[in-house]
């Protein structure tokens, strides 16, 4: 499913700003109300967050964000892949707690390979992906 879709899908999500939408890029605001169902969206198709919000982030997190803006404590960070690749959302909340910039992207699987993600990074990471990447 491309991120286009998924967004779609999603139904009648208020949007405050959609900047782009496509198959391989979404980058968007959403009122802070908007999260929640958002939040459930993103879960049905991406699952649970890897990186939740409050808790800091890993080594393989920032590895995983780097190119892509990075990843804060105050942000939350999903990420699923399989074996063309993967789909990554990063969800960053304004300082003003009044919107929250929502940033996906369409991995290949060798753009992920290239990160060189290990397991002394963050092993519980590892763990949960490794497993879905064949």
């Amino acid at each position: 499913m491309s991120i286009k879709e998924m967004i779609e899908k999603c139904g009648q999500l208020r949007f405050y700003e959609k900047r782009t939408l496509t198959d391989d890029y979404g980058d968007f605001v959403v009122i802070n109300e908007e999260m929640e169902k958002l939040n459930q969206h993103l879960e049905k198709y991406l699952n649970p967050p890897i990186k939740p919000a409050g808790a800091a982030p890993s080594k393989a997190d920032i590895k995983l964000t780097n190119h892509y803006g990075g990843i804060l404590k105050n942000q939350t960070l999903y990420f699923k892949n399989n074996s063309e690749g993967g789909i990554l959302a990063m969800c960053w909340p304004w300082s003003s707690g009044a919107y929250i910039t929502i940033k996906m992207f369409r991995l290949s699987a060798n753009s992920y390979e290239k990160l060189n993600i290990t397991e002394n990074d963050h092993l519980g990471f590892w763990q949960k992906i490794k497993k879905n990447f064949k």
